[in-house]
């Protein structure tokens, strides 16, 4: 008879499958691996007594002392799950495994001195994993949960933390039943199990009140925790803000620092909009961090323009303020977050309409290229607002505390001491009315060409090119000569306009070559400039003043390896050194002046006139989006390095993109001062985007294809021949995205690049740990101290399935690692430093999570499996190894 099916009875009396009847009765190990060769049907329906069974073995007074009845058991529960899993059957069994999971609470689970689980601790975790893989049976959550949670309290972090994960997808489904256990939830949180808070948004859904009455301590528990645990607690307090934001109000200070960092500053910023909706008065004090914060993330420009339209109403100043930013955003956003822009300036100079004369101009200016319909309703709403103001008998204008202050005026004319109407460092109507007296009479006065009270001369407005045509522009004027107001400055007379906009089909008639042409580099420069003072215009003048122009300089090499038939390597190299020079022309960013001479004028308008040269589409493109290319690259460089060459590799008809890193550092000790950092990709096409787009930012005029280094990225995207794209499209498509951006930025991490490099914002430069960091480059150097040192396990067997955690003490002291048995031993086992080929840490193995491992390999094949004491522990040495590989490599390249 097939011993696969025979069932005995065992001493209790329960029928159960012969072969377990023996590993269990007879604690037989060298049986126990057997057990997996039984078919599941042969099993199925003893499960929950074998369950039992095991209960009551593990439950006895020697279990803990004897570790063949510990791997027995072991080995008989994970055949026990195993089956459970593949047949679907475990709310069946359910109340067997809730049962032994209670009874290993009768034990003690904390870790030994060694840091080794208990036994009773394995099974726990065992048990768990086998239960929660079913988070989404209701039935079964609402008898496991009660006992599972008291795991949490039990004094074994990592059970715990791994309970955390299962809970959190509990929660998806089951917040009512984690509902009532509130309070040890937030008890564990407090108590440093940070990975919890991911249940609670859930549970507050359906259990507030115990949640606000710890909102202060959980807000504390910002600045401790990591970025998805943050989101987390955000996106609970962003449901608390909607529900009862009043709690929140005293934790704003902390909340603030959360803007700073990229990562949750959008859910930040969403608090902060559902709080002010109620009360906006605390937030007047963060308006300056939250621009701060949207000019470097432009993703948050809509709904930080929604948050500045509420400060705006709260009194002039913020009103003045608020604009300002909006209006200067405008021709950086796209078509959906102009809409918003407009909407929330349109708000707010509605309760503070003397703005609007300051601004309109700007506005008109910054949209001009638009051809939204939504957006032309907007301007014209604005420009009706405006004739509203302008256009009273007596113009009041009131001075508030911005750069774009109002002239003051009086009723009457010619009134000494009266100022133009708009400030000179605004492309307003004040600087841009020039004297054509000689031209003006081959314009009819409907074109836009009108007369100042004393007729002394004419003059031609060409401020607002396609935003406001030539039949916009009309004189105030009312009845008698007391209402219309004049100024003198420097000989010249000015009169204050209105500007109507006009349907969208005549914009584009009268003098539209002329008008483009004239002011294509003032207006867009003179907007720019209107900005307010902000980081990045900061950045951009800093950068002005160190160096009037840039040459790019680049080399091509390409080569081709032989001599290995397996491998052949088609290498296109690109290269980028940026080098400072003298003379950029002063027109590039000098504004229109004024003038009296038509002759000159009229020779201008006829050079502008003559057709282009033949150019490429790149070079169309770059020419025009160079600003925001510019700008784009400024918050990419510190976020993302840039490689300065990229190589493209083929093995075996594969095709793979290398990048090489160097450090911009170059210190006395640079780890990378003769050798690249190299790593490969599996997102070229993003990386070659950048680097095109980091050409752009650094030359001073717009790039073609015949470009040596746009040359040699070509070939690099052309032997690569990825995504079916042309070198063209790749160009002149949308910059990489912030999902791009994180995709790239998980390769970095993936590759280590981030032990080694690190971002200097002093110096604006990215650099190598020891360039960065030089004082502790002694201890790197020298072999005498220690630069990390510690307990680590070592995961050690002949056989994987029986492999064991052995703790050895470890010292890194300069390119020297050794561990031995314990601190006091001598002996000590060296690993040279000179022979690791890489250290990464192990996210996952097989879908069982190692939190606090990580692997080193070495070049003789051996591999070491190390466990430190948490993960933060784990970074340290990782780190500190990549920078001691970095620093060997560095040794051997020098001689």
């Amino acid at each position: 008879m097939d011993l696969a099916i025979i069932k005995i009875r065992n001493k209790s009396g329960i029928n159960m499958h012969q072969l377990f009847v023996e590993v269990l009765t007879k604690r037989d190990l060298s049986r126990a691996g057997d057990l997996f060769s039984i078919e599941d049907k042969s099993i199925i329906t003893d499960l929950s007594a074998l369950i039992n069974e095991i209960q009551r073995i593990s439950s006895s007074r020697d279990f803990n002392k004897v570790n063949n009845d510990q791997s027995v058991i072991e080995i008989c529960l994970a055949r026990i799950t195993s089956a459970i899993r593949d047949s679907g059957t475990i709310e069946e069994h359910a109340p067997a495994l809730v049962s032994l999971l209670e009874s290993c609470l009768q034990h003690d689970l904390k870790p030994n001195k060694k840091d080794e689980d208990p036994p009773h601790a394995k099974i726990a975790s065992d048990v768990v994993s086998c239960i929660f893989l079913n988070h989404t049976k209701k039935s079964l959550m609402r008898i496991a949960v009660p006992v599972a949670i008291k795991l949490l309290h039990r004094g074994n972090k990592e059970l715990s933390r791994n309970l955390s994960s299962y809970l959190s997808l509990a929660a998806i489904n089951n917040a009512e039943v984690l509902s009532p256990h509130i309070q040890p939830i937030i008890d564990s949180i407090i108590g440093g199990n940070y990975s919890l808070v991911r249940v609670l948004p859930k549970i507050y859904t359906v259990n507030k009140e115990p949640i606000h009455d710890h909102v202060m301590a959980l807000v504390s528990l910002l600045p401790q925790c990591d970025t998805p645990e943050k989101l987390s607690l955000l996106h609970l307090f962003a449901l608390i803000s909607k529900n009862k934001p009043s709690i929140l109000e005293s934790n704003l200070p902390q909340f603030s620092e959360c803007l700073a960092q990229s990562q949750t500053a959008y859910q930040t910023l969403q608090i902060f909009l559902d709080m002010a909706q109620v009360d906006p008065r605390p937030f007047v004090e963060y308006v300056s961090r939250v621009i701060t914060a949207c000019e470097l993330q432009s993703g948050m420009l809509s709904i930080a323009a929604q948050f500045l339209g509420i400060i705006g109403k709260l009194d002039v100043e913020q009103a003045c303020d608020c604009v300002r930013f909006l209006t200067s955003q405008l021709s950086r956003s796209d078509l959906s977050t102009t809409i918003t822009l407009l909407r929330e300036i349109k708000s707010i100079v509605e309760v503070f309409p003397s703005l609007i004369p300051s601004f309109l101009n700007q506005i008109l200016v910054q949209t001009e290229n638009s051809s939204s319909a939504t957006v032309q309703i907007y301007l014209q709403q604005l420009n009706t607002l405006n004739q509203q103001v302008t256009s009273s008998n007596a113009i009041t204008v009131v001075r508030v505390n911005c750069d774009n202050n109002l002239g003051k005026t009086t009723s009457g004319t010619g009134v000494p001491g009266s100022s133009s109407l708009t400030n000179n460092n605004n492309s307003g109507l004040a600087d841009s009315l020039i004297s054509t007296s000689s031209s003006a009479q081959h314009q009819p006065r409907s074109k836009g060409i009108y007369s100042l009270s004393n007729n002394a001369s004419t003059y031609h407005h060409r401020s607002i090119p396609r935003s406001a045509n030539l039949h916009g522009i009309s004189s105030i004027s009312h009845s008698g000569p007391s209402h219309s107001s004049t100024s003198s400055t420097n000989g010249f007379y000015r009169s204050m306009t209105t500007l109507g906009l006009p349907s969208y089909s005549s914009r584009h008639q009268v003098n539209r070559r002329s008008i483009e042409s004239i002011m294509a580099g003032t207006t867009a420069s003179g907007s720019q400039k209107s900005a307010s003072s902000s980081y990045l215009l900061a950045l951009q003048e800093k950068e002005a003043a160190a160096s009037k122009s840039k040459t790019v300089a680049t080399s091509v090499d390409s080569q081709l390896q032989q001599g290995n038939a397996a491998f052949s390597s088609t290498s296109s190299h690109y290269n980028i050194e940026a080098s400072r020079s003298e003379g950029i022309s002063s027109s590039l960013n000098s504004k229109l002046r004024a003038t009296s001479s038509g002759e000159h004028l009229k020779q201008s308008r006829t050079s502008l006139l003559e057709p282009y040269p033949m150019r490429d589409a790149v070079q169309h493109f770059c020419e025009k989006h160079i600003d925001k290319i510019k700008a784009y690259m400024q918050k990419i460089s510190v976020k993302i390095p840039l490689p300065v060459k990229c190589t493209i590799e083929e093995k075996k008809a594969k095709k793979l993109a290398k990048l090489h890193f160097v450090c911009q550092g170059k210190g006395t000790n640079c780890l990378y001062s003769k050798t690249f950092f190299t790593m490969k990709t599996r997102n070229a096409r993003i990386w070659i985007h950048l680097m095109f787009l980091a050409l752009q930012a650094k030359a001073p005029t717009a790039l073609c294809t015949n470009e040596a280094s746009v040359n040699a990225l070509k070939n690099c995207w052309d032997t690569l021949k990825a995504d079916n794209k042309t070198f063209l499209t790749l160009v002149t498509s949308s910059f990489p995205s912030t999902k791009d951006q994180d995709l790239l930025m998980a390769e970095l991490r993936s590759s280590r690049y981030f032990d080694v490099f690190e971002f200097n914002a002093l110096a604006n430069i990215w650099g190598c740990f020891l360039c960065n960091h030089p004082d502790r480059a002694i201890e790197f150097l020298q072999n005498s101290e220690p630069v990390i040192e510690g307990q680590l396990k070592e995961k050690k067997g002949k056989w994987k399935l029986f492999r064991r955690w052995r703790t050895h003490y470890f010292t890194l002291s300069g390119l020297n690692l050794s561990y031995r048995e314990s601190k006091d031993t001598k002996e000590t086992q060296p690993i040279e430093i000179g022979e690791i080929l890489s250290v990464k840490a192990i996210p996952s193995s097989k879908g069982r999570t190692i939190p606090k491992a990580f692997e080193i390999f070495t070049n003789e094949d051996k591999t070491y499996v190390l466990k430190a004491k948490n993960n933060l522990n784990t970074e340290q040495w990782v780190q500190c190894l990549s920078i001691a590989m970095a620093h060997s490599q560095a040794k051997d390249t020098n001689g």
